[in-house]
């Protein structure tokens, strides 16, 4: 069990390191949430492009991604083991 567990958790820690902009949930279309979380993203740096605090933004931008990133794994793995347990 704790082999598959491991398993599980690499390819959905893979898998999730690529959204939102690898995603392609059905025939190379991004799903609803991916497609809106790009053109929020793309938005945001249409509007800071000529800002004196591009690179800082930009930065803010990439960090909460990937924290919104390692949050979803970590609620995955404690649902893995709720029903693990």
């Amino acid at each position: 069990m704790r082999n598959i567990r491991h398993r599980i958790e690499n390819i959905s820690y893979v898998r999730i390191k690529l959204l939102p902009h690898e995603c392609i949930a059905a025939a190379d279309e991004k799903c609803p949430a991916c497609k809106e979380a790009c053109e929020r993203q793309k938005s945001l740096y249409e509007h800071i492009k000529d800002q004196a605090c591009k690179i800082e933004t930009q930065t803010t931008i990439t960090k909460y991604i990937e924290v919104v990133q390692q949050s979803t794994i970590r609620k995955l793995s404690q649902s893995f083991d709720a029903e693990v347990m």
